[in-house]
């Protein structure tokens, strides 16, 4: 299954990010895409979400920005308000769990994260986050993150031989990307 089948058809797209230099980059790019008339981005806190009204969204998705979010709880809730009845939440992190993240980067003294406050979450704990803002149901699964420009050579390609090997294997904690789609009916 891929992205385009959770998502339902929509001619319109709102991307939200707390960093201007971000939203300012989104746009320039959008400039040369075929959705520049139908997606608009603007500068706003996830934890907050406060200019989108109660059940208005009709798929939500955050990819590479959970693991950097302040209270992680409150996102998920603010999302689940702002999700209509029976539609999803697809969130692409970092796989707190992983080899990785549990054992080579402590020991190596080399982290993925670029702020102090990041926290990559296990299963465990999303689980637990999830269900606790009011999600009726929850998925897992894993995806090819590799942190080429944050970890330095050849450590990168490594990594990237890791989730390859885990990938073929179906060896989760070689994983280094944890992906979990919550649902609101």
């Amino acid at each position: 299954m891929g992205l385009m089948d959770l998502m339902p058809n929509r001619p319109r797209g709102l991307g939200i990010d707390i960093s201007t230099g971000m939203i300012h980059q989104a746009k320039i790019r959008l400039k040369s895409s075929n959705l520049r008339d139908r997606v608009v981005f603007r500068q706003e806190n996830a934890e907050e979400l406060s200019s989108i009204s109660q059940e208005t969204i009709d798929f939500a998705f955050c990819v590479g920005a959970f693991e950097h979010m302040l209270d992680k709880k409150a996102v998920l809730c603010q999302v689940q308000h702002a999700l209509k009845p029976k539609t999803r939440f697809l969130c692409l992190t970092h796989n707190g769990d992983s080899f990785w993240n549990k054992y080579i980067s402590p020991y190596l003294n080399i982290t993925n994260t670029h702020l102090s406050t990041d926290k990559c979450l296990d299963k465990e704990e999303i689980t637990r986050l999830v269900h606790g803002s009011g999600y009726e149901s929850l998925e897992f699964g894993y995806w090819s993150f590799i942190p080429k420009g944050d970890i330095r050579f050849p450590l990168g390609p490594a990594l990237q031989s890791m989730d390859f090997i885990g990938k073929l294997i179906k060896w989760r904690s070689l994983r280094e990307g944890l992906f979990f789609l919550a649902n609101k009916y």
